[in-house]
């Protein structure tokens, strides 16, 4: 089911569209990820949000040889070895911002990605790819989550901005979110987290600037 349209009443959610037709709720939490930033402009909210494709590969197995992660600052590249073997990695590639070029895996990172490791690891050569994929970081300008209630309209909740880091704060992240929805207090600060940390006239510093992948 997709979602099509955000439907409001002076300043409040009242529900969404979808695919399948219309869903009445007094409450919209927005966790789409990297397209989050989609749902909010169905609403009428400018974000600064932005999605970013990565792209990863998986090897054939291997020999034990690797325990730790190894990570390349330098251009984002990194992998470890899995429990069965195969390299699991990726590598920082360009690719326009945005949702509307879809997530398929691209030649170009296939190539790059090979060759930055068979430089490091000329052992690797001969190693075989068995598959490829892509998906979306929601980014932020600060490298901060979104998480809290909009002030521009009510019932409608941030759940986003994760960046690549989104499996590893969902469990305390949705404890907030579920929290807000409920209407009791956070602990996490506004200014900092909160959605309005973007509507004043400063632009938040960046914390955060390497992206795996």
């Amino acid at each position: 089911m997709e979602v099509t349209g955000v439907e409001t009443a002076g300043d409040r959610v009242t529900g969404v569209r979808t695919s399948e037709g219309p869903v009445a709720s007094p409450i919209l939490v927005n966790a789409a990820g990297g397209w989050s930033g989609d749902v909010s402009r169905l609403a009428g909210l400018t974000v600064p949000n932005v999605a970013t494709r990565h792209e990863i590969l998986a090897t054939e197995p291997l020999k034990p040889f690797l325990d730790p992660m190894v990570v390349r600052t330098s251009d984002g590249l990194y992998f470890s070895q899995t429990v069965h073997g195969g390299l699991v990695g990726g590598l920082t590639v360009a690719h326009p911002p945005g949702t509307a070029a879809g997530v398929p895996s691209s030649p170009r990172f296939l190539t790059s990605m090979a060759r930055a490791l068979v430089t490091l690891l000329p052992r690797l050569a001969p190693i075989g790819v068995l598959r490829a994929w892509s998906g979306f970081y929601d980014d932020t300008p600060d490298g901060l989550p979104v998480v809290g209630e909009d002030p521009r309209l009510r019932g409608f909740v941030h759940a986003n901005g994760f960046g690549g880091h989104g499996f590893m704060l969902a469990p305390a992240a949705t404890r907030r979110v579920a929290a807000t929805v409920l209407g009791e207090p956070s602990d996490l600060p506004a200014e900092q987290f909160g959605p309005g940390r973007f509507l004043g006239a400063a632009t938040p510093s960046t914390t955060e600037r390497l992206q795996l992948g």
